[in-house]
């Protein structure tokens, strides 16, 4: 079998710090790549970069805060003689609850290490 001849015969180079260098050290010998050449073209070609709006985000869970007391203000008024729905409320509650618990999870997962450097608030 004949050896390909390598198409990439473009040499890029770029300036970094010490620390910049480091990290990007670090995060090759964490990704488990063949080659340093191919972690960074899998980082610039398949890798994540999001970017959050902080105003939509705080809105979201503005609206999610407004309708938690709304529910929580029909609760006590349907409730206040008689619990016939006592059960359906309970169950807005957990839905609520596991909503708040999603987006909780998504904010921490975000500011986690692992895509600390992909995020631009």
């Amino acid at each position: 079998m004949k050896k390909q001849k390598n198409k990439r015969n473009i040499l890029l180079k770029i300036r970094v710090t010490e620390e910049e260098l480091e990290a990007f050290r670090r995060k090759y010998k964490n990704s488990r790549c063949k080659s340093f050449s191919y972690f960074v073209r899998r980082c610039v070609f398949k890798g994540l970069i999001l970017h959050i709006n902080k105003e939509k985000m705080q809105g979201l869970y503005s609206m999610l805060n407004s309708i938690n007391n709304n529910v929580n203000q029909i609760k006590v008024r349907v409730t206040t003689n008689d619990d016939t729905y006592a059960d359906d409320f309970k169950e807005i509650e957990e839905r609520i609850l596991e909503i708040w618990r999603i987006l909780f999870f998504f904010r921490s997962w975000l500011q986690g290490n692992r895509f600390q450097d992909n995020i631009h608030w």
